[in-house]
């Protein structure tokens, strides 16, 4: 691919990843304040779980792009860096649906003892996630052909598929507080019979 070349700006391949942490600012609050309020007036609940899937679908759409424009490079056309900006508006709403989302959702399911452990595996399979995906990377280029490369939409698209069956069994936990939430968030209550001071509270 060749460079772009904006008004007074040049773009090359490393200046192009810039393009990733801007598309996710614009998508946030898009999607935050656009898309999933029109959604609820439409009759679809975006919940966390739902918008998980729809965020894997479009990662899989994503890498059905970069295949479609291997193939015209190997075809011997001569396509613009500026073209890349269309794969990375499709990943990163991926992204933003599906790891903001698993944020919130993870978040919102833990207990209170446990939200920081809950954040610290999220982010440790993230780091191992990151560590697949710089090995696989040095393993296809070294060892598979591009066209075989192909085979990663579908891998994402059935890892979309497979945990949307689980997520359809998956019944998300009430805010329920336990008795060991209730000692972090509760003051102590006075002996039975005598009246809470101003500011306590009790918990039904």
């Amino acid at each position: 691919m060749t460079s772009s070349t904006p008004p007074g700006y040049k773009v090359d391949a490393e200046r192009m990843q810039s393009v990733s942490a801007l598309l996710v600012l614009i998508w946030v609050p898009v999607l935050t304040l656009g898309a999933y309020p029109l959604a609820e007036r439409l009759g679809w609940r975006a919940t966390p779980l739902r918008r998980m899937g729809v965020g894997m679908a479009f990662a899989a759409l994503s890498f059905v792009i970069c295949a479609w424009f291997q193939q015209r490079l190997e075809a011997g056309a001569t396509l613009s860096l500026a073209w890349q900006v269309l794969p990375y508006t499709v990943l990163e709403l991926g992204e933003v649906l599906l790891s903001a989302s698993g944020l919130e959702f993870a978040y919102a399911q833990a207990p209170a003892s446990l939200k920081s452990v809950v954040m610290s595996l999220w982010l440790l399979t993230t780091a191992v996630g990151n560590f697949l995906v710089a090995a696989i990377t040095t393993i296809n280029a070294r060892f598979v052909p591009c066209r075989r490369r192909a085979r990663v939409p579908f891998l994402c698209g059935a890892n979309a598929g497979g945990g949307g069956v689980l997520r359809r069994d998956c019944q998300p936990l009430s805010h329920r507080r336990t008795a060991g939430d209730r000692q972090h968030l509760t003051p102590p209550i006075q002996a039975a019979g005598q009246r809470p001071e101003q500011g306590h509270f009790r918990l039904r």
